[in-house]
């Protein structure tokens, strides 16, 4: 008999040492992205993993308000309340502008080139399920609220 031990693998392991508990064939059974109405879209996904990137997600976007304060605290007194304004109101415009066609153009996995790609997920359509192409770990639609705010 050997004295060799097999590695001790914990059984509360994530998803990087075991894999994700079911294979994702986005092409054959999840084309329109995952309905929530008849299956566990989060099958994939780990809570602890969603909840990290909501909270970094959160931090994320305090920065957009903290931009307007830098900004005001730079221009004169009487346009410190513009400024403010001015970022609110071009985080809004780009907000709608990337979850319309900028997180497609930006981040398709079915793109055929590597600079643009195309508009398979306009209107974030085919992303509810789908894992993100920062990590299969967390769902694309949180991947793209996380992307917003840079």
């Amino acid at each position: 008999m050997s004295d060799i031990k097999a590695p001790f693998v914990p059984d509360y392991a994530s998803y990087n040492w075991t894999g994700a508990p079911s294979n994702y064939d986005s092409l054959a059974t999840n084309e329109l992205g995952g309905d929530s109405r008849v299956e566990n879209v989060n099958k994939w996904f780990q809570s602890g993993d969603q909840a990290y990137i909501i909270v970094a997600s959160a931090m994320v976007m305090v920065m957009i308000p903290g931009l307007g304060f830098l900004y005001s605290g730079l221009a004169r007194r009487k346009s410190a309340l513009s400024m403010i304004w001015a970022c609110m109101a071009s985080f809004s415009v780009v907000t709608f502008q990337w979850y319309f066609w900028g997180y497609s153009l930006a981040f398709s996995p079915t793109a055929t080139n590597g600079y643009i790609g195309n508009l398979r997920n306009f209107g974030l359509m085919k992303t509810l399920a789908d894992p993100s192409p920062g990590s299969v770990l967390v769902p694309n639609l949180l991947y793209a609220f996380y992307q917003v705010g840079f």
